[in-house]
């Protein structure tokens, strides 16, 4: 058999030149790209380079550890004395710095439109020309080339989100929650929270997050006037148990000891819960509220038997 294969020309004078690139047995193919053979060129200096690499490290491994290995970590060879390690994160998405030029005179033009806002002004609470233009303003797409404009683009850029955080409708309800937990009551209303969060949006002026309007609208809401003047003599159980009854809203409140201990938050077991309700409803210290503990009647299956267990006869 012909080493060109099988279906390669028997006569010499159709056998095809291989190194011209044509394919052996299919006549009229497309030309091979022809292989180029040869060595591997060598220059003269090549392995007087490697030998002397491999000579080098050899011997920074036989001085490791020798007297004179310590002079080549002094300051003075190395060039100063390492005392911090810092490590900055890398923006690997691609901007161009010439936009934060416009950002910083607070020109923002992005999807085809523009909008002009005066520093130290903000873009948040404006009407978007578009509604593309609003999508890339809030993607911050463009935060990246303010940034990039030295000290001051970075402070620009630190008041531009801040004051996005700042705008955002749910910061309002947020704050004014956390205020009313650890000032009022751990359990406020929803009407209790948005009327605060009302302040919060709009002092009366037209400021937004004037904190003493927020503190004023939380002492002096209506839900804190209505307590009772023994509410603040009261210890901590006998309160959320009095926050917890004002704020189901209904005319008597009946639940189970277990939903209960989880509303008031009681850390400890269940049948200490049920002492300590029990002391409290002797004392009668809720203000208008009267506790009652109802007792549910045992059955005669449920009751505990005492006496030994027999083990069952056999038949």
């Amino acid at each position: 058999m012909s080493p060109l294969g099988p279906f390669a020309p028997r006569r010499e004078a159709e056998t095809p030149d291989v190194a011209s690139g044509q394919i052996p047995g299919l006549p009229g193919a497309p030309v091979r790209t022809p292989v180029r053979a040869g060595q591997a060129a060598t220059s003269a200096g090549l392995w007087p380079a490697i030998a002397g690499r491999l000579i080098t490290r050899q011997l920074w491994i036989e001085l490791y550890g020798l007297p004179g290995y310590g002079l080549t970590l002094s300051p003075v060879l190395s060039g100063g004395k390492v005392t911090a390690f810092a490590a900055t994160p890398r923006d690997f998405r691609p901007h161009d710095p010439a936009p934060g030029k416009n950002l910083l005179v607070g020109r923002f033009i992005l999807a085809g439109a523009s909008m002009e806002v005066e520093p130290p002004s903000d873009p948040w609470n404006r009407p978007s020309p578009s509604r593309p233009f609003a999508v890339e303003l809030h993607a911050f797409n463009w935060l990246p080339a303010l940034m990039a404009q030295g000290e001051r683009g970075a402070r620009e850029a630190l008041r531009l989100a801040l004051d996005a955080v700042f705008a955002h409708p749910n910061v309002g309800p947020f704050i004014s929650r956390q205020l009313i937990q650890r000032l009022v009551t751990s359990n406020p209303s929803r009407g209790y929270v948005g009327r605060v969060a009302a302040a919060f949006a709009n002092n009366g002026s037209g400021v937004r997050g004037d904190m003493k309007a927020v503190i004023r609208a939380i002492l002096l809401d209506r839900h804190v006037l209505d307590y009772a003047a023994a509410y603040f003599q009261l210890g901590p159980i006998e309160r959320r148990i009095y926050e917890v009854a004002r704020s189901s809203g209904e005319a008597r409140l009946e639940t189970d000891l277990a939903t209960f201990r989880l509303q008031i938050g009681y850390q400890n077991p269940l049948p200490n819960f049920r002492n300590a309700l029990k002391q409290i409803a002797a004392v009668d210290s809720i203000p208008d509220y009267r506790l009652e503990l109802i007792e549910q009647a045992m059955d005669a299956s449920d009751a505990p038997r005492r006496g030994r267990r027999s083990a069952p006869r056999a038949p």
